[in-house]
């Protein structure tokens, strides 16, 4: 039920479409898109000749296979690239190196490590990393939170604590963090992220916190929405959110 859950939201947050078998290259001049099937020759010559145009490349339950990989890596002027649901490895991600105008890369339920991270991090650009159920550990927040241009972030279902979340006290540029679905941080996490007051964004479903974090919520004055989930905030809890956060908008 957990995996579902995750699933269904990160489909909605990736603009994937779960009931979908083949969709090919999408009509949209700068955005190529690839789910459930296997890349043709054909579609992967057409990829290639119109590289100059393609800026959003989005591969999603599909074989990464030499050619697949040979072609990404030809796609230099992309800014956006999502492989999840892939077989994509941090072996891989060295394959990349040539796309330096890539700000945001989404690669949940692939089998990125921490190791994967400094090649994730070596494009002077990125801004936003998605890493949901991946492999990422305390070790790899560590090394993400030196990475101060980074604005969002999504590390559910993975195998991190507090001190991991800790290590992300100092990204200041920081507006939206995703730590859902993981059951080992409770509110020593959101004390230690309390000085990020540019997050606008915050999930923390899943998890082993409760309401007597809300003090340090309220340290966030430019939170616009919590995701609480079933952590059972009480009324009065939520309402001492909305009234103390100016911008607040909802839960859930």
């Amino acid at each position: 039920m957990k995996r579902l859950a995750s699933i269904v939201f990160l489909l909605a947050m990736l603009g994937c479409d779960d009931s979908a078998t083949t969709v090919g290259i999408a009509d949209d001049p700068d955005l190529r898109k690839f789910t459930n099937k296997q890349i043709t020759a054909d579609e992967l010559r057409r990829l290639s000749s119109e590289r100059e145009k393609v800026t959003s490349l989005q591969i999603n339950y599909c074989p990464l296979d030499a050619d697949v990989l040979a072609t990404i890596e030809k796609l230099t002027e992309l800014k956006s690239l999502n492989l999840a649901y892939t077989d994509l490895t941090d072996d891989h991600l060295s394959r990349f190196k040539q796309l330096t105008k890539l700000e945001s890369v989404w690669f949940p339920f692939t089998k990125i490590s921490d190791e994967g991270l400094p090649l994730i991090c070596q494009f002077p650009k990125i801004s936003t990393i998605g890493l949901d159920s991946t492999e990422i550990s305390d070790e790899g927040l560590k090394f993400l939170g030196s990475q101060n241009q980074v604005k969002r972030l999504f590390v559910g279902s993975n195998h991190i604590t507090d001190t991991g979340v800790a290590h992300l006290s100092g990204l200041n540029k920081l507006r939206d963090l995703r730590i859902n679905h993981n059951d080992r941080l409770t509110n020593l996490s959101i004390t230690a992220i309390a000085d990020l007051t540019e997050l606008r964004f915050l999930q923390i479903d899943n998890t082993s916190m409760d309401e007597r974090c809300v003090e340090d919520l309220l340290k966030m004055k430019n939170l616009r929405f919590i995701h609480t989930g079933n952590l059972g905030f009480s009324e009065s809890a939520m309402k001492r959110i909305r009234t103390g956060l100016p911008r607040f908008g909802s839960f859930d």
